[in-house]
């Protein structure tokens, strides 16, 4: 694996007084899907890693964001690095140092909502984690809600649930926590809101039937995709056949069914199936096709020759089918000799 050299920096969302700011680790684009925050730095050690709850003070997220809540003036001082780390090279770049920015809020100023996390996918017994910020003065409080019925519903903290203002964190998701989510700040200025989809995916299982196939050369082969999740039928996904490792052209494939006609040599090998869901996951199975018994067929033999006497001839003679043919030699009907001339 090469190296990539990349350089990483860092992007402070402002905050006042009472509020949260929020430290991004910018990574360029070319790597960004190779490359993932291991942990920030507060000068000169101290050291933060990712977590569902944080300490109450710093808060990474899953995601990379650094969380820095109930600013005080105080925290203007220390620095901070991201800490990166690429996933095939194991390399690691850090960030140059960055300083958080405080505005100056003054009376009493309504909340605004200044991020948020619009969609979070994960999938099942995972954490997840919804962000909410807002700025305000004074500083705003928050409010978690489940928005999909007619009207919202207040979350409240249980043994998975943890609010922690502007971050709502669940521990081991299950199906029945995906929906939308409302988040609410509100101030003696007034009150702002905003809307998070959470979507689980459960794991889903993928075979192909039957996992090995024997036909007849000129047969037809019929494989079937079956993907479940928890012993039912799993919801929308796109399907994709390979064979031997490489993709197969639509024609000849019906939904979860592929379906190869008049079976040749070349038709035998790994059959894959390749199940892609919206949330991005893939998933994949393998069957085998065998070529079953074909009678001789002669691909290539000698042509009528006039010879004189004494010179050497060389006839040449091939076949193929299934099992191999095994071929013998006659002359005007009789059987030659296996040596000899």
């Amino acid at each position: 694996v090469v190296a990539q050299a990349y350089k990483v920096d860092v992007e402070v969302l402002a905050a006042s007084r009472g509020c949260t700011a929020i430290l991004r680790c910018v990574v360029p684009n070319f790597v960004k899907e190779l490359v993932r925050v291991v942990s920030w730095v507060q000068e000169p050690a101290f050291y933060i890693y990712p977590s569902l709850q944080g300490d109450g003070k710093h808060h990474l997220l899953p995601t990379g964001e650094l969380l820095i809540h109930n600013l005080e003036f105080n925290d203007r001082y220390p620095s901070y690095r991201c800490r990166t780390m690429h996933k095939l090279t194991r390399q690691v770049v850090t960030s140059n140092p960055a300083k958080i920015r405080m505005t100056d809020q003054r009376g009493i100023v309504s909340p605004s909502v200044v991020e948020h996390t619009s969609h979070v996918a994960v999938s099942q017994d995972e954490g997840a984690v919804l962000l909410c910020v807002a700025q305000g003065c004074p500083s705003p409080e928050y409010r978690w809600y489940t928005h999909n019925g007619p009207e919202p519903i207040p979350v409240t903290s249980g043994p998975r649930i943890r609010l922690l203002g502007p971050v709502l964190a669940i521990e081991a998701v299950t199906g029945e926590d995906g929906g939308v989510y409302k988040c609410s700040a509100a101030n003696a200025g007034g009150e702002a809101s905003a809307d998070l989809r959470l979507t689980v995916s459960t794991p889903i299982h993928v075979e192909i039937s039957p996992n090995v196939l024997s036909v007849h050369m000129g047969g037809t082969a019929e494989f079937r995709c079956l993907v479940t999740s928890n012993g039912m039928s799993a919801g929308p996904q796109h399907i994709t056949w390979f064979k031997d490792g490489r993709q197969l052209p639509s024609s000849g494939r019906v939904g979860d069914t592929l379906q190869v006609t008049g079976v040749t040599r070349e038709d035998k090998g790994m059959y894959q199936c390749v199940v892609r869901r919206q949330e991005g996951d893939s998933f994949q199975a393998s069957a085998e096709l065998q070529l079953g018994d074909a009678p001789p067929s002669l691909v290539y033999s000698f042509i009528e020759q006039t010879l004189q006497p004494g010179p050497a001839v060389s006839l040449k003679c091939s076949a193929q089918g299934n099992p191999t043919p095994q071929i013998s030699w006659s002359l005007d009907g009789f059987p030659l000799p296996t040596n000899g001339r």
